[in-house]
């Protein structure tokens, strides 16, 4: 999957001068997307992740156990596959002081979401600003909302930031 989006999406929009790439994914697109942002991080500006599966539930335990994902230690990495490849990375990359890039993360889930508890770890490393929960679970209905907020947010970021560049 992470060969294709190189190969179908990235790779062309370069191709078409783009220099800012977001990926957007919901639900198991959310993990694929935090997947090809940690192997690809100069690729990829931004993300906007719609209730992102973050891994099986003994792993979320693990992490709000440990008092939260700056306090968690990811042990062996490498034998933990995926799911602990990308919590070790999002605690790097988040939760830690960090130098060099990292793609901005928009987060978004529902209150009665499977993943809530997942994605309640992650968004405690993000600005509140890019944090988003509302009424719902895992169901389009709520993401279609998240979306609309989440937009929003971005776009007025993106003129605050325009608003800047202008007024320096």
């Amino acid at each position: 999957v992470l060969n294709r989006l190189q190969e179908d999406v990235i790779e062309p929009a370069k191709l078409c001068g783009y220099q800012s790439i977001w990926l957007i994914g919901i639900s198991l697109g959310g993990f694929g997307a935090l997947l090809y942002a940690m192997e690809n991080t100069n690729d990829i500006q931004g993300l906007m992740l719609l209730a992102p599966y973050l891994g099986e539930d003994h792993v979320v335990a693990e992490i709000a156990a440990a008092g939260g994902l700056k306090m968690w230690r990811p042990g062996n990495v490498a034998a933990g596959g995926h799911v602990r490849r990308v919590w070790s990375w999002l605690k790097r990359v988040y939760a830690m002081p960090h130098e060099g890039p990292a793609p901005q993360l928009y987060l978004g889930y529902g209150n009665r979401d499977w993943f809530a508890r997942g994605n309640a770890l992650v968004a405690e490393s993000l600005p509140t600003d890019r944090v988003f929960i509302i009424p719902g679970g895992h169901d389009w209905k709520t993401w279609r909302a998240l979306w609309r907020v989440m937009l929003a947010a971005r776009h007025a970021e993106g003129s605050r930031s325009s608003d800047l560049a202008r007024d320096a």
